[in-house]
């Protein structure tokens, strides 16, 4: 699984051992966010780069705790990842998602503890590897689906069989909820229909389209 830059424990140690020494430094070389928060997730400080997401946290937010920053999802993982730091005193790491302007932006966040009574929870944007990883995976899907279709072609599968299968192969890649697949009727020159999944009504099994008719018929026109 690709995953983006996260902080080394080392770096995280020593700034535990000299916090005020070297909290800017490593922030600058390591994260696009520091949170530090007191034992009921209470926003202590924080650091955010310049270039952390074009999300804005509402209003000032120290001495704010995690749910007034965050969605409630987003909040009851940091919690939860807080509250087991604070028990058993080793790093928790868990991913999240924030919906900003019609988009969904991916986060790795790393919670450690910064003292007694305080943790420490970074950020790091990880939304383009999260996006090349989801293509990466369509992708393997696709050539997985191209596969097992040329497979039943060279099979001599029955065109009925071998149409059915496309079908459902086409629905579950495109996430789509209906297809339809129109053959050319050599002797009528028409499209006709010839297999289909998710219509409500069998409206689509008397389609004839001429050739430049309709969207299909312009498609297999051109």
């Amino acid at each position: 699984m690709i995953k983006g830059i996260t902080v080394p424990r080392v770096y995280l140690m020593r700034i535990m051992k000299n916090p005020l020494q070297n909290f800017e430094t490593v922030f600058q070389a390591f994260t696009d966010l520091i949170f530090v928060l007191d034992t009921d997730g209470v926003i202590l400080d924080y650091r955010s780069s310049d270039s952390f997401m074009p999300y804005t946290f509402p209003g000032g937010i120290l001495n704010q705790k995690l749910q007034d920053v965050f969605p409630p999802d987003v909040t009851d993982k940091l919690e939860r990842a807080r509250s087991m730091v604070q028990q058993t005193g080793e790093v928790s790491t868990l991913e999240y998602a924030l919906s900003i302007s019609n988009r969904e932006y991916w986060f790795e966040a790393r919670l450690v503890p910064f003292s007694e009574s305080q943790v420490l929870l970074t950020a790091r944007d990880v939304t383009q590897c999260r996006e090349t990883e989801n293509r990466m995976k369509r992708q393997m899907q696709q050539l997985s689906a191209l596969r097992s279709i040329d497979l039943a072609i060279a099979s001599g599968l029955d065109l009925n069989l071998l149409l059915s299968m496309l079908v459902d192969r086409v629905t579950e890649l495109m996430h789509v909820d209906a297809v339809t697949i129109l053959l050319l009727n050599p002797k009528t020159n028409l499209l006709e229909f010839a297999s289909g999944k998710g219509f409500h009504s069998n409206m689509f099994q008397y389609t004839r389209l001429k050739l430049g008719e309709g969207s299909a018929g312009r498609v297999a026109g051109s």
